[in-house]
């Protein structure tokens, strides 16, 4: 299940470039959604109705009234996306209960190099974005872990 992780997404691309996009989804299992990659959209449909998934439970605190929504994905194959630039940063608006509020995530670009898998790559397809932040990549309750 993909979940809502941050709103109002900036994305600071290298050569002082910027891509905005609204909702960052991403599925911590992997099911819908590769997941060491983020799924950026422009909106989606709102189904007022309560959401029982326990990650999102967990992401958003126990006391945060989950509603269910629905997307349409576009295409899982790398090769349909166009590559728009490296990412730098993020910033993004977390909701919730748990650390709610206006979020910066830099990417260490050392770490990056002595990895060799360079910066997390942005793609386009429409009006979606896709982060990719390759092998190895974290999220926790918390947001962004690594890269």
């Amino acid at each position: 299940m993909l979940i809502a992780k941050g709103y109002n997404v900036r994305l600071a691309l290298t050569g002082s470039r910027l891509r905005r996009g609204n909702v960052l989804l991403h599925d911590e299992t992997g099911v819908d959604w590769p997941r060491d990659s983020g799924l950026i959209v422009p909106t989606f449909q709102r189904l007022n109705r309560p959401c029982d998934d326990a990650e999102a439970q967990r992401y958003y605190g126990d006391e945060y009234e989950l509603l269910c929504g629905r997307v349409k994905l576009p295409p899982l194959a790398l090769s349909k996306w166009k590559f728009l630039g490296s990412v730098q940063g993020a910033d993004y608006e977390r909701r919730g209960y748990i650390e709610p509020g206006q979020k910066r995530h830099e990417f260490d670009q050392s770490t990056f190099f002595f990895n060799r898998r360079g910066l997390p790559k942005l793609y386009g397809h429409g009006r979606a974005l896709r982060l990719e932040l390759g092998p190895g990549s974290e999220w926790s309750w918390r947001g962004f872990v690594r890269p």
